[in-house]
């Protein structure tokens, strides 16, 4: 055979007759550790033990190590992108193949690449440096280096810029802090899914709208909840205090849409449709835009101003017990009323 081991017999490797698995480089090579050693300085894994050995030298060929085995250092297989380089391209110092250069062959200024690593701990312009960050040929960065908190926007500009997959995303649009790490918690990916913490943009007092137009033209589920045709303000903050969701059930606040001037049959005119008892609005022929002549008050409608002068309603004098069909003897017709019907004494006019 013709290969640099084509005249070793069996028994040269395998010194365990009864275990093929267990082999030795050691013993037939003149290869004493302290030479060695020397010769893998800077190898990464390496010891002096056959295991390593064959590790590196599969092909028992001294010095020479595959394209697929040499992915444990750097890869350089079919696919990559250093599948075209030359073992000179990188080493550089024949004889010691722990010597390297990544610049050499790389077009990285250092009036270029320094720049771009102002905020890397222990950056250098040196090859070990580039490997310690780089050691498997991509443009990675391991940002557990960086300082606590880390400038993300002085690399990221780029990605700030172009972050507009949404209304809510437009990072520069929406003057968003450029703060990331205050809403980016992985160093992984920016998104999409990252937590909103709307106390970076304002808090309570943050114009919401400026993001979520869209939900403010989709809020639709029922009548009182259509905020562009209710024209209710776009001071979100008014009624929505949570973070964490729009609604139902947020406390409507009457006086950001004008309070005791508000047209309220905008959100409740079924309300005020179903008003039967003890009133029937409808059938009384009550404008639906006087509800607050009787209704000041906005967390319910069953409280309101008699506005008579026969029936004072703020000192009720005497009439508490009343009910609306003792004076208003006509179902059909509210307007129309009677004091007679309990003091017979009296007149038509109560003060009589």
């Amino acid at each position: 055979m013709t290969s640099v081991h084509g005249a070793s017999q069996c028994t040269d490797c395998h010194t365990n007759p009864a275990d093929k698995k267990q082999f030795t480089c050691i013993s037939c090579h003149d290869h004493a550790q302290a030479v060695t050693d020397t010769g893998h300085a800077g190898v990464a894994n390496y010891k002096y033990d056959s295991p390593s050995c064959l590790s590196c030298h599969p092909q028992g060929i001294a010095g020479t190590v595959s394209r697929p085995d040499h992915a444990m250092f750097f890869p350089i297989d079919t696919g990559t992108k250093h599948a075209t380089t030359q073992c000179t391209d990188c080493h550089t110092t024949p004889g010691d193949k722990s010597q390297f250069t990544c610049i050499s062959c790389h077009d990285h200024a250092d009036a270029v690449t320094t720049p771009k690593h102002a905020n890397v701990v222990g950056y250098k312009y040196d090859s070990p440096s580039c490997y310690r960050c780089h050691s498997n040929g991509m443009a990675a960065f391991d940002h557990s280096m960086l300082p606590k908190p880390p400038n993300c926007v002085g690399c990221h500009q780029a990605a700030l810029a172009m972050a507009t997959t949404s209304p809510a995303s437009m990072h520069v649009a929406n003057m968003f802090p450029a703060t990331c790490e205050s809403c980016h918690k992985s160093f992984t990916a920016w998104g999409p899914g990252t937590t909103m913490d709307h106390m970076t943009v304002g808090g309570t007092a943050s114009k919401c709208e400026t993001c979520h137009t869209g939900n403010l033209s989709k809020a639709t589920t029922s009548p009182a909840s259509m905020h562009v045709a209710n024209k209710f303000p776009t001071a979100c903050a008014s009624c929505h205090t949570s973070f964490t969701a729009w609604g139902p059930q947020t406390p409507m606040q009457h006086t950001a849409v004008g309070g005791t001037k508000a047209t309220c049959e905008t959100c409740h005119m079924a309300e005020f449709t179903a008003g039967t008892t003890p009133f029937n609005h409808v059938a009384q022929k009550v404008s639906a835009a006087a509800c607050n002549t009787c209704h000041t008050d906005f967390t319910t409608w069953n409280k309101f101003v008699h506005n008579n002068n026969c029936y004072n309603g703020n000192t009720l004098r005497g009439h508490q017990g009343a009910t609306c069909a003792q004076c208003h003897t006509v179902a059909t017709d509210y307007t129309k009323s009677s004091c007679t019907a309990c003091h017979s004494n009296r007149g038509t006019n109560c003060n009589d």
